[in-house]
């Protein structure tokens, strides 16, 4: 329900926008509003609950996809977002666009700023989380932390980060 509410107001509010700014709007709205669950000894964050995963939608295609899968994995993994970010800041530094190009690569630097938004929401919840720890637990948090400040923004240093990167 959080999200159709999210996104039914977005798409209230954006009527006169191209549908695929529209739906990235909707994304970033979405991303900056929706309930954040970590739960505790959970190693990956950012996830879907089941409910969720089922009802996983592409944003900028609006079709059914399986939950927490990204398209074109290797390249997120070889040049993290912020190489995507400099391929399409390049491409339109270029100009030569018509409108529905310049808005398909706007949508494309929304949805990335969306994903950063979410990032630093899990991250400002796990140094909470971290603070209210016992000094046992801490360096668990402390490890999580560690990981988002680093991926998906830039390329993973081993496995974890990569599964994080994805997830």
């Amino acid at each position: 329900i959080e999200r159709s509410v999210i996104y039914t107001r977005t798409y209230k509010e954006t009527e006169a926008e191209d549908t695929i700014i529209r739906r990235a709007t909707s994304f970033k709205n979405y991303m900056n509003e929706r309930t954040i669950d970590i739960l505790p000894g959970e190693l990956i964050v950012g996830s879907a609950t089941l409910r969720e995963a089922a009802q996983h939608r592409i944003p900028a295609l609006n079709m059914g996809s399986v939950s927490h899968t990204t398209v074109g994995f290797a390249k997120v993994l070889h040049q993290g977002y912020k190489g995507l970010r400099a391929e399409i800041d390049e491409r339109l530094s270029r100009g030569g666009l018509d409108s529905h190009g310049t808005d398909l690569l706007e949508s494309m630097l929304m949805t990335l700023d969306a994903a950063a938004l979410w990032q630093q929401r899990n991250i400002a919840l796990l140094k909470e989380m971290k603070g209210n720890a016992p000094d046992s637990e801490r360096r668990f948090y402390q490890n999580i932390i560690d990981t988002l400040e680093n991926v998906p923004e830039n390329p993973p240093r081993n496995f974890r980060e990569a599964v994080q990167s994805l997830w």
